[in-house]
């Protein structure tokens, strides 16, 4: 406070302008702690988030991680039956309708898992998804937002 006062007198500021200018500073400090404050809250949400889609990749990797055991089981089947020569045909063809058993039941999850994917990167761009909510939702949320349109207006 004593350098600004000397400031103060060589500038020939008067108190009341000093005092001022010390509020102006003061906001400005005020202003700057609530600005780091603001970024930490960011800071923060933002690792939470990154920590859940983090999650959400790890459980992407788990059921990938039981698909190729499944596969390598099928792979397994076909070796087996390869192998033995006792009905051959009939082996090849239980592994061959299992192999199109278990892709014609998968195929609609691994859709919804890439669903589900492109439904978190639309949300971490700040996009709400239309791949995590159904139609449905969308088109009720639409319609309400419509109805207080015509309310408000």
């Amino acid at each position: 406070m004593f350098s600004l006062d000397i400031v103060c007198k060589s500038l020939f500021i008067t108190a009341r302008s000093s005092n001022a200018v010390v509020h102006v500073l003061r906001q400005i400090e005020a202003g700057i702690y609530e600005s780091a404050r603001l970024w930490g809250d960011g800071a923060r949400s933002l690792t939470a988030a990154f920590r859940i889609q983090q999650n959400r990749m790890s459980n992407v990797f788990d059921i990938l991680d039981a698909y190729r055991k499944t596969i390598r089981g099928i792979q397994y089947e076909f070796m087996k039956s390869h192998d033995r020569s006792i009905s051959l045909q009939q082996k090849q063809n239980k592994a061959l309708s299992s192999a199109f058993y278990f892709l014609s039941n998968n195929t609609a999850q691994l859709l919804e898992m890439e669903s589900l994917y492109n439904g978190i990167e639309t949300l971490m761009t700040g996009r709400i998804s239309h791949y995590i909510l159904p139609h449905d939702y969308l088109q009720k949320a639409m319609m309400n937002v419509q109805n207080y349109l015509h309310a408000n207006q």
